[in-house]
């Protein structure tokens, strides 16, 4: 992961496998949101927290209500994306470590979960 100031994670590197899965309808999905499998169902439901295995990036957005089927861009070992650092400090450290889904749209740097690894940072965020 590449670090980001906006919410939600945005391919960097790799290519994109886009393929739609029933919403689970359950929340309001915004473009850039990861997702995960709601278990039992086959549905797909954002992601709430660290541990959590993610399926792919929402690239559409969908209401609380809708269950129709929503557009994924798949993650695979390997693929980058921009994220948004939501608890801890960046610093130039943190680069090569692993780091945490706080959320939907952002990371957080404790390494409980061991989520992700950070590849790069501007610098700046």
């Amino acid at each position: 992961m590449a670090l980001s100031t906006r919410d939600g994670f945005y391919r960097r590197e790799g290519a994109p496998r886009c393929k739609k899965f029933l919403d689970a309808g359950s929340d309001t999905v915004a473009v850039g949101d990861a997702m995960q499998f709601k278990e039992g169902s086959g549905s797909v439901t954002l992601i709430t927290a660290a541990g959590q295995e993610v399926v792919g990036i929402a690239l559409e957005a969908s209401t609380s209500a809708s269950t129709a089927p929503i557009l994924l861009d798949l993650v695979f070992p390997g693929d980058v994306f921009e994220a948004k650092i939501g608890t801890g400090t960046m610093a130039a450290a943190e680069v090569g470590d692993e780091a945490d889904f706080a959320d939907e749209d952002a990371l957080t740097l404790t390494e409980s979960s061991g989520d992700v690894t950070i590849v790069g940072w501007d610098g700046v965020n």
